[in-house]
């Protein structure tokens, strides 16, 4: 199986950069509520579900199989990741915890339904 990865990081990218452009507008309208990390919160979804999108195609590639079992592996392991990310991020900007933390945990939602999508539509053909 021979799955594509072009139309994947074109459609991530931009999405990405939407996403980039609204949180950079709520950074500069709203910086009292805001910690300037909120404008790399997209970037680091965007390598985070890039990273583990391919890996996940590259492992299908390999072996059919092991499709379910690799996707219940990476989605907890990026579970946990996120979950260190966003502690350490509440952590670091204390006064601007709880607007960013909503901040995160909408690209965390967005980039899991963009992920999801993309594997229905990568494994329905």
């Amino acid at each position: 199986m021979n799955i594509p990865i072009k139309p994947f990081l074109n459609r991530i990218i931009i999405s990405t950069w939407i996403l980039e452009l609204i949180s950079a507008g709520l950074y500069f309208s709203f910086k009292q509520y805001f910690s300037v990390y909120v404008m790399l919160i997209p970037v680091y979804f965007f390598l985070l579900v890039t990273y583990f999108h391919i890996s996940l195609i590259n492992a299908v590639q390999k072996r059919e199989l092991a499709f379910i079992s690799k996707y219940m592996m990476y989605t907890g392991l990026k579970l946990f990741i996120n979950l260190g990310v966003l502690i350490a991020f509440i952590f670091v900007e204390k006064e601007k915890a709880i607007s960013s933390a909503l901040g995160f945990l909408f690209c965390y939602f967005f980039y899991t339904v963009f992920e999801v999508r993309e594997l229905l539509t990568t494994f329905k053909k």
